[in-house]
């Protein structure tokens, strides 16, 4: 556990600025979100935090209680919301002076598939057993073969508003890319599980639309 926290500590940890203060995560699916809030939550002494997953769209936890409490939490940007809690979120979180990290993932290529695989098999964390020949596939054929790339522009165009929204109200904020996330995440999954991606049906126009818009959606493309 000890070299486990060190290792934490040289690795995201060390990058991140405004230790010891409440956070918020704001992330989307297959990010390695949870991983790098319990890891960082850790070294900054969070004591009593918890990890809070809010989908836009629901309202499943008491945002009130979160803040109230001072507790960090990760909200989860999603494709199909409405922004129920997003403008307490934002006004809130100034007046309580937390900090901000937007974590995405910019090869969303290896983001799908990681979806994908995850969707199709139950295996979303390290503890999580699947069979592969089991592997659902055509179950969510249509949401990750049709879906998914229209609903990765909209994630994106969020992405864009939180980072704008930060950078207008002169907020304390750090952007973190998926691949620096994870050199340290003990949680992560995609090491074990990578080595059976050829097992997902290969389609060459959702690479094609992935691509485009890696390349030319505001968010990724300068960054």
């Amino acid at each position: 556990m000890i070299l486990l926290l060190a290792l934490v500590y040289n690795g995201v940890i060390k990058m991140l600025k405004n230790e010891f203060r409440p956070f918020i995560v704001w992330s989307s699916a297959r990010t390695a979100s949870q991983g790098f809030y319990y890891d960082y939550k850790i070294k900054n002494d969070q004591i009593g935090h918890r990890l809070g997953h809010i989908p836009i769209e629901s309202g499943v936890i008491d945002v009130g209680e979160l803040f109230d409490n001072n507790l960090s939490f990760c909200y989860h940007i999603n494709a199909d919301h409405n922004n129920v809690h997003l403008d307490y979120i934002k006004k809130t979180s100034i007046e309580k002076n937390y900090n901000h990290i937007i974590l995405y993932r910019k090869d969303l290529i290896e983001k799908w598939k990681s979806l994908y695989f995850a969707l199709a098999t139950g295996a979303w964390h390290i503890a999580d057993t699947f069979v592969i020949v089991d592997a659902k596939w055509e179950e969510y054929s249509e949401k990750m073969l049709n879906e998914w790339p229209d609903q990765q522009v909209e994630i994106h165009n969020e992405y864009q508003k939180i980072l704008d929204w930060c950078t207008d109200n002169s907020l304390d904020f750090q952007l973190v890319e998926f691949k620096d996330a994870i050199k340290n995440i003990s949680s992560f999954t995609g090491h074990r599980n990578r080595r059976f991606y050829h097992h997902i049906p290969e389609d060459s126009s959702v690479k094609e639309k992935l691509t485009q818009i890696m390349n030319t959606h505001p968010f990724l493309n300068k960054l």
